[in-house]
């Protein structure tokens, strides 16, 4: 299989070169990723300054790009691979990308731009906490592709996939669970330049407590690893279906 890797830390990330040596056993890997931290990009393009491709050969060969994950996925497919790849894995992203957090997330952006072209696609992130397990992350990963291809997958859905922070080998097992609504990020420290001039800083990540175990949150809060489909189509199904009931359309 050829796959395309991608991530939204940049091209020299522990966690993109763990899936490359992983991947590349079994398979053909190009790496088209960002010459730089884009984390939190989301689905952004670059559509105001010129989007340059280097060729990049420092542990791991591929193309790093003066631009979004998003950009990464598109260039690559469209310019600079000789052929579409089977799969698209982006990641791995040390942080959790769970919850609402899926729609600041440039990891998950990357694969859900790739879903969008019919092209089966993971995004992979480990929670942050003592220990980050890439290799074990990465091992996984490549396992579960061999599963995943055998499978009859619908168009426009990816994988959002994440683990615990702790050896892979340690975790409980798999479950396949339901994105969490949870908000991550809601709280702003307040500072002042040495100008004594006020300005905000988004705080650290708050974990709400909780006891469930069938969201993307709560399987990894409680040691599992967490596989959740998402898709392209956002459209809310069952309000749509009240709408139609409004007499509004003619």
């Amino acid at each position: 299989m050829h796959i395309l890797l991608t991530n939204d830390d940049g091209i020299r990330a522990p966690g993109l070169k763990a899936l490359f040596h992983a991947l590349k056993k079994k398979n053909t890997v190009s790496v088209v990723a960002p010459d730089r931290e884009k984390s939190a990009t989301s689905h952004r393009l670059t559509i105001h300054d010129p989007l340059r491709a280097f060729p990049f050969n420092d542990g791991i060969e591929g193309f790093a790009i003066n631009g979004t994950p998003v950009d990464c996925i598109k260039l690559g497919i469209s310019q600079l691979l000789s052929q579409k790849p089977d799969w698209v894995v982006s990641g791995i992203n040390p942080g959790a990308n769970t919850g609402f957090n899926v729609f600041y997330s440039g990891t998950v952006a990357a694969a859900r731009e790739a879903a969008s072209m019919w092209i089966p696609s993971i995004a992979v992130s480990i929670a942050m906490g003592p220990s980050i397990d890439y290799e074990g992350a990465a091992e996984y990963i490549n396992h579960l592709i061999e599963k995943l291809s055998k499978q009859i997958l619908p168009a426009g859905t990816l994988f959002n996939i994440n683990f615990p922070p702790c050896p892979v080998n340690k975790t409980k097992g798999m479950k396949f669970v339901s994105q969490a609504i949870y908000h991550l990020y809601d709280t702003y420290e307040i500072r002042k330049d040495p100008r004594q001039v006020k300005y905000y800083w988004i705080g650290d990540e708050k974990f709400p407590v909780t006891r469930e175990c069938s969201t993307d949150f709560g399987a990894i809060e409680n040691n599992f690893i967490a596989i959740t489909p998402l898709t392209i189509d956002t459209t809310d199904n069952d309000f749509f279906n009240q709408m139609k009931h409004w007499g509004w359309d003619h």
